[in-house]
């Protein structure tokens, strides 16, 4: 699911929001000319709230969005050590891999699964 709401003062507007490292959430602000889109997480519940820029609209030149990959935007874990392990691997046949990873934070002990395929050619995230 993902949230995107109007925000003048991120830090005000979400202070009661439970936000994680793995939210959907997204706040616009704007001005005369554009409407900046950022998205809006805390690396731990314990810690203050992040924004990151991800787009910007404007009637000249509609939404652009950036092509930066979400992990690669929340990669400083500010001292937080994420561990995984792989739960569950089942082989299909020779070129198909499905893998189930569990990932904890070393600081709240949050979890969340992911799944990926790995075909012949890469390694993929199946998404639920």
């Amino acid at each position: 699911m993902y949230w995107l709401t109007k925000s003048s003062n991120i830090q005000r507007d979400f202070r009661s929001w439970q936000l994680k490292l793995n939210s959907n959430v997204f706040a616009c602000n704007e001005t005369q000319e554009s409407v900046t889109v950022h998205e809006v997480y805390k690396v731990d519940e314990t810690m203050p709230i992040l924004t990151t820029p991800v787009g910007v609209w404007s009637s000249m030149l509609g939404l652009v969005m950036t092509s930066t990959h979400v992990w690669e935007r929340r990669s400083d874990l500010q001292g937080i050590t994420l561990t995984a392990a792989i739960a569950h691997v089942t082989v299909f046949n020779v070129v198909a891999l499905v893998v189930q990873v569990t990932v904890q934070c070393s600081a709240c002990h949050a979890s969340w699964n992911a799944h990926w395929h790995a075909g012949p050619v890469c390694l993929t995230r199946i998404r639920h």
